[in-house]
């Protein structure tokens, strides 16, 4: 009987040892990363950007490869995913939000990045080598402008918002990695004033060498100006007005002499996949 019983131990041994790794390739599969397999039929179009020693390929998507993505961020939101091409994982990150926007890949080297998109869609590169983004445009130093400036009160002021970007402007880098756009709308009516007193003003040379010329203004708060560290990425319509700074501290005194009421209490980061929304303070 005991050489029994000794017997069914030794044959269990190994069955236990089977079933354990059943479970745990089982627990392993079961908790994968959702994938997105990149294809070509998700892209119109793949370019490379080289900034500060880093390579990327970015990819302007079909609308197909917009309503695939759109649809797979949009089910996996807040969830860890990878970005896929012929089952090789080429990122893999976090999903904010949804997006049509697939996320640059970054490469060792331009040849690396070129390689992997003629491996991705050799028709798109059939005829010619894979382009490169414009290098960044100059950026004016905010203490050579001294043109005119549109006076705004608290009360000419729907909201005020907060991003916080990938840095893409300048040629060193913007201190953490990011830039952030300071994003004023306009309370009704005032948005049209504010054109006809861009329209009136005098046009500003812009530009690191001064050699681009379009209407520019700053904004006056509180007796105030409000420089922007990039004038030439400025965005001003009828809605509103975009200011970029390099810091988080340079964006929030912007806010603070705006409007401290109508500070926002979010800020929205920019990530590969997505937006995240963080809550902030002002004070």
């Amino acid at each position: 009987m005991k050489a029994a019983r000794t017997m069914k131990l030794r044959f269990s041994i190994p069955v236990l040892l089977i079933v354990a790794v059943a479970i745990a390739i089982g627990f392993k599969y079961a908790h994968a990363q959702a994938q997105f397999d990149v294809s070509c039929s998700h892209l119109k179009k793949m370019y490379v950007y080289e900034l500060r020693g880093q390579t990327k390929l970015n990819f302007v998507e079909t609308s197909k490869g917009k309503e695939d993505f759109w649809r797979f961020t949009s089910a996996h939101t807040h969830q860890n995913v990878a970005i896929t091409f012929d089952n090789n994982v080429l990122l893999e990150d976090r999903v904010y939000s949804p997006t049509e926007s697939i996320p640059s890949i970054h490469f060792p080297s331009r040849d690396a990045a070129e390689q992997a998109a003629r491996s991705m869609c050799p028709e798109l590169l059939a005829e010619s080598p894979l382009p490169s983004a414009k290098p960044p445009l100059p950026v004016t130093p905010p203490e050579s402008i001294n043109g005119p400036a549109f006076p705004l009160s608290c009360d000419d002021i729907a909201s005020i918002e907060v991003f916080k970007q990938k840095d893409r402007i300048w040629r060193d880098d913007s201190g953490d990695g990011y830039y952030y756009l300071v994003i004023i709308t306009f309370a009704p009516n005032v948005g049209k004033r504010f054109m006809r007193f861009v329209e009136s003003s005098p046009e500003q040379w812009l530009g690191e060498h001064a050699d681009i010329s379009r209407k520019y203004v700053q904004i006056r708060a509180n007796g105030t100006r409000l420089t922007s560290d990039a004038p030439l990425y400025d965005g001003f319509s009828e809605e509103s007005v975009i200011l970029i700074k390099r810091t988080r501290t340079g964006a929030f005194e912007i806010i603070r002499a705006l409007c401290h009421d109508k500070a926002p209490t979010v800020m929205h980061v920019e990530h590969a996949i997505g937006v995240e929304t963080v809550p902030i303070s002002v004070q």
